[in-house]
């Protein structure tokens, strides 16, 4: 719930401007979110399960990719505020 509830104030946050890429692209990100957790919603015991097996494959390294990538999106996100 608290990935629809983020999604859908991303989504109605940012206007579609043609003109505007980057509201565009935040706009697109709020959509696919709300896309992931009505799926994830609809379908949690595949999910909770495909998750339970591969999570012992993963490690420090994926963490901390997964984590530069979400600051590389969020930092243009909030300078755009700023």
């Amino acid at each position: 719930m608290v990935e629809l509830l983020t999604g859908a104030i991303i989504y109605l946050a940012n206007p579609w401007l043609p003109d505007d890429l980057l509201s565009c692209a935040m706009k697109a990100v709020g959509g696919f979110m709300m896309l992931e957790a009505l799926a994830i919603t609809a379908f949690c015991d595949l999910y909770v399960h495909m998750w339970l097996k591969n999570l012992g494959a993963l490690d420090r390294r994926w963490a901390m990719v997964t984590m530069v990538f979400g600051l590389a999106l969020a930092a243009p996100a909030m300078l755009r505020f700023g």
